[in-house]
């Protein structure tokens, strides 16, 4: 995760589907869920990954997938109010942060906030941060990006892409 810059050499494409419904939406995020599951390395690095997609293209919708098959029993919601909501799951903590509302604020806010929140951040755990547009660079590092667009007669593009820099 030493990646500075949203590299396409340092990335791989592990899913790039059509999402025809919430249930579909919400099954690509347990299949991420699986796959940081079957990371060796999972437990011994921060687990980021970057959510990105307009309001109501189904950013809830893929973390409830995600976190249900990572181990939270709870319900799930938007932290938008609260900017960041945890779950404690064993093993590991589960981080929901919701970018939203540091938006507009200039780069090197955002950058601080960031670093303020990744303290919190233990390794083994997994943050999940969630932002309509693209936020790849203001992180240190990542481990996955996640982009889900809106398409024409309400469907979902959901693409999910992992940072390989530290696999080679």
């Amino acid at each position: 995760m030493k990646n500075n810059k949203h590299k396409k050499n340092n990335q791989k494409i592990i899913y790039f589907k059509k999402s025809l419904s919430q249930l579909r939406t919400q099954w690509a995020g347990a299949l991420l869920g699986n796959i940081i599951l079957s990371q060796k390395n999972a437990n011994s690095q921060k687990n980021i990954v970057l959510l990105e997609g307009q309001i109501g293209s189904g950013k809830t919708v893929f973390t409830k997938g995600l976190f249900k098959q990572l181990g939270v029993k709870d319900n799930i919601n938007s932290p938008t109010f609260t900017l960041l909501k945890s779950y404690p799951v064993p093993d590991r903590q589960l981080h929901h942060l919701d970018f939203y509302r540091f938006i507009n604020d200039n780069e090197e806010s955002q950058k601080m906030f960031i670093a303020e929140m990744l303290e919190y951040v233990d390794l083994g755990d997994i943050l999940l941060a969630e932002a309509p547009q693209k936020i790849t660079s203001l992180f240190p590092s990542w481990t996955f990006v996640v982009q889900i667009k809106v398409l024409p007669q309400n469907i979902r593009s959901v693409l999910i892409e992992q940072n390989i820099s530290d696999l080679k």
